[in-house]
């Protein structure tokens, strides 16, 4: 997570990323961090500088967001810190329309600007980036066929606990999703390499939502 600090001191590395060898590793003692951009998405370094911007001068920052449905609400929000969470960016303030405190996903954003009006600083607490309240939505326990070659994805995500057994060429793993799309696009990333196993209603549900990609590409 960053705050004010945080953040000038990431802009800074990305910025020498930017300059120097290209690497996209900043490293310093015996741990190296990967602090570049994907390919095609240098709009999000000035993401960060307005952002920043805002956050040293307490500005509010004004945007549109796309919610998961694609809704899109003018929003004011007064930027408090940064959260970087696998491979994602977030951005964490009190939105005035809403009232209260809220997680903005910075790809989500559009059209962000820095107003000539300031708040006053509130008594900022981060909010957790667990999966829980701000995700909106229960998960399931799922139990998924996978291979070997994929099974490090399950690990970094879950730990090794959820490697249930191991076989020569695959494994069965438990792998916790949400079960509407957003769960099942996680399951997509395995590609071929993942089988859904159980429950049934999640094999079903998935199943039809790749039923309905297929579709698409049947003319």
């Amino acid at each position: 997570m960053f705050g004010h600090k945080e953040l000038a001191y990431v802009l800074e590395k990305l910025n020498a990323i930017h300059r120097e060898d290209g690497s996209g590793i900043a490293a310093d003692g015996k741990f190296a961090v990967d602090l570049s951009l994907n390919q095609g998405n240098e709009s999000l370094r000035g993401l960060l500088g307005l952002i920043e911007t805002a956050m040293n001068a307490s500005r509010y920052l004004a945007f549109q967001y796309a919610d998961r449905a694609g809704r899109l609400s003018a929003r004011q929000v007064e930027p408090y810190q940064v959260v970087f969470k696998e491979s994602s960016w977030y951005l964490q303030g009190y939105c005035v329309e809403r009232a209260d405190y809220r997680i903005f996903k910075l790809a989500r954003m559009s059209g962000l600007r820095v107003l000539e009006g300031q708040f006053a600083t509130r008594d900022f607490k981060p909010l957790p980036m667990d999966g829980g309240e701000w995700m909106s939505r229960e998960e399931v326990a799922v139990k998924i066929r996978v291979h070997r070659s994929v099974v490090d994805r399950v690990i970094e995500r879950f730990g090794e606990s959820h490697v249930l057994e191991m076989g020569e060429e695959t494994c069965l793993a438990a792998y916790p999703i949400v079960n509407d799309s957003f769960g099942y696009d996680k399951l997509l990333a395995f590609g071929d390499k993942c089988e859904v196993l159980e429950p049934p209603e999640v094999r079903l549900g998935f199943r039809e939502y790749v039923r309905r990609i297929m579709d698409k590409y049947r003319n």
